[in-house]
């Protein structure tokens, strides 16, 4: 569970880390979201197609695995389009927390679907994260639009936690950490193969240049998925979005310290702080 913790952990960092490059990309160069949706993934899957053949992951394909690792794809997918277009009408801090609202879908879903529990100091301690989190983004201004596009990344997001970790499971005999990169190799290197047709026939979406420019943002972004999976696989899917749920915080921080021109009707900034820390509390509370 520690572990498992600390890799999810890891990952939200590196997960708000894209969102604020996605944003300051789209800033400085002027690219649309869905150019550098594209270009990011042809970066993931140049560098996962390699893999899949050195680790020799063709001989673990089957139907089962193939099916969750396309329904991973098109919901993150789907997730990622929403949440880049958010953050472009927006920023980070700003449109990020709304994907709390993921967690209540995830846990629902878990429990029906993954047979996961919840005791009622674990239920009072994600329904505070919820209530908390709504009053972080009562304390900034956001369209109805923006707010459009992150509920449906959130559903989008719910589903595909789910799909990965069906994913992950069809790779017998492998440890979680092992499970964890296979299946991202796996996904990406499917969706470099969904995305070649389309790119070359819109040969003007890709070029070296904007590879180049997208890259940064692909690197975090491959191993922020990288170390989430691995977290779900050790900690559960509930208890790794408990972690996420903190993207809030590390929101605030890394554009405060590293994308202040980024910032959109920040909102009162002891109120958000305050709302932030609380969602702290109430993770220790869940762990507690």
């Amino acid at each position: 569970m520690a572990l498992g913790i600390i890799f999810v952990s890891c990952g939200m960092v590196l997960q708000t880390l894209t969102y604020c490059l996605v944003k300051e990309t789209a800033r400085r160069v002027k690219l649309n979201v869905g150019t550098i949706l594209v270009n990011a993934h042809i970066i993931m899957g140049l560098i996962c197609l390699p893999l899949f053949f050195m680790l020799q992951l063709y001989t673990q394909l089957s139907a089962v695995l193939l099916i969750n690792a396309l329904l991973v794809n098109i919901t993150y997918l789907g997730a990622q389009f929403c949440m880049f277009s958010a953050i472009a009408r927006s920023d980070a801090s700003a449109a990020s927390p709304y994907l709390i609202l993921k967690l209540p879908l995830v846990a629902l879903l878990s429990i029906t679907l993954l047979d996961e529990s919840l005791t009622l100091q674990q239920s009072a301690a994600l329904l505070g994260i919820v209530i908390l989190s709504l009053i972080y983004t009562n304390a900034i201004k956001i369209s109805f639009k923006v707010l459009g596009l992150v509920l449906g990344a959130s559903l989008c997001f719910a589903l595909c936690d789910i799909f990965i970790i069906k994913a992950a499971h069809a790779f017998y005999g492998f440890s979680a950490l092992k499970q964890g990169i296979a299946t991202v190799v796996v996904c990406d290197s499917l969706l470099l193969a969904m995305l070649l047709p389309f790119v070359l026939r819109r040969n003007c979406m890709c070029n070296t240049m904007r590879l180049r420019l997208c890259t940064p943002l692909a690197l975090s972004w491959i191993s922020g998925v990288a170390t989430t999976v691995i977290g779900f696989n050790l900690a559960g899917i509930i208890s790794g979005n408990i972690i996420l749920s903190l993207r809030a915080l590390c929101a605030i921080i890394l554009v405060a310290l590293f994308f202040r021109a980024q910032l959109y009707a920040p909102g009162r900034f002891y109120l958000k702080s305050a709302a932030a820390c609380g969602l702290c509390l109430c993770v220790i509370m869940y762990y507690g």
